[in-house]
């Protein structure tokens, strides 16, 4: 999947650290 790549370029751009640490409390 490219497009879930290019999503996570994109996000990590913007947030990087709040994006992963979202994602892994968001369990």
């Amino acid at each position: 999947m490219g497009w879930v790549n290019h999503l996570g370029n994109r996000t990590n751009n913007l947030y990087p650290s709040n994006w992963r640490i979202r994602m892994a409390t968001h369990r």
